[in-house]
């Protein structure tokens, strides 16, 4: 799920959801077509987010739905999985988002966009805890799936697109074990994560050198010392 929201009151503007059927090994067994929603906000876009968008006044006036109509096609989508699936999101944002339209929409469900956030799950966050960028900092999506050597085919910051491109990372992720682990590694001895001896360990094999468990005891040995 991608969400684009106002400047200043982070209201919801647009969603973009696409329901994903996940097999036991967490890899994907169907993806079903996108849903895409333009949102009508109490506050207004921002000239910040019209220009990031493409998003106007003028189009949400003429396309889009009020929040709590909104909320129904997003429950009608995703059918009998609507109160137990995982809302998975690039950012923690999106999350925030939802409560900040429903607030700010006295005819909506709160207690139901409070429940989709709870039900978010920060892709980013966990994507970062293995790869990231040059200063242990947390990757664009765009660049997030150059990784992979994936290049966007369509303009980011529209909602149904950034979500198409969170599942080819998502797959990606799942697919290049040996990338992962490749920039997982560099990350390990870049930014020196972990215990000292771990950190240690890590240098170690990273120059090539044979290390085992006796190298460990020494080093924890050394560290409490």
């Amino acid at each position: 799920m991608d969400l684009e929201a106002t400047q200043f009151s982070h209201e919801i503007i647009e969603i973009g959801l696409i329901k994903v059927l996940i097999n036991d090994d967490l890899t994907v067994k169907k993806a079903l077509k996108g849903l895409k929603v333009y949102v009508k906000p109490k506050g207004k876009i921002g000239d910040l987010v019209s220009r990031l968008t493409g998003i106007t006044e003028d189009r949400i006036e003429k396309e889009g739905v009020r929040f709590a109509r909104a909320q129904k096609m997003v429950e009608d989508y995703l059918g009998k999985d609507y109160r137990s699936c995982l809302f998975v999101t690039y950012g923690n944002q999106d999350a925030m988002m939802f409560i900040a339209s429903a607030e700010n929409n006295l005819d909506s469900d709160i207690i139901a966009a409070r429940d989709i956030s709870h039900r978010c799950f920060d892709f980013e966050a966990f994507f970062t805890r293995y790869v990231s960028g040059e200063h242990g900092n947390c990757l664009s999506l765009t660049n997030a799936l150059k990784v992979f050597g994936i290049e966007e085919k369509e303009r980011s910051h529209d909602a149904l697109t950034d979500a198409k491109d969170l599942l080819l990372l998502y797959e990606a992720f799942l697919k290049e074990k040996e990338k992962v682990v490749e920039k997982y590694v560099e990350s390990l001895c870049r930014f020196g994560k972990g215990p000292g001896p771990i950190r240690e360990l890590v240098r170690r094999i990273a120059e090539g050198q044979q290390v085992g468990l006796e190298d460990l005891r020494e080093l924890a040995l050394r560290d409490i010392a």
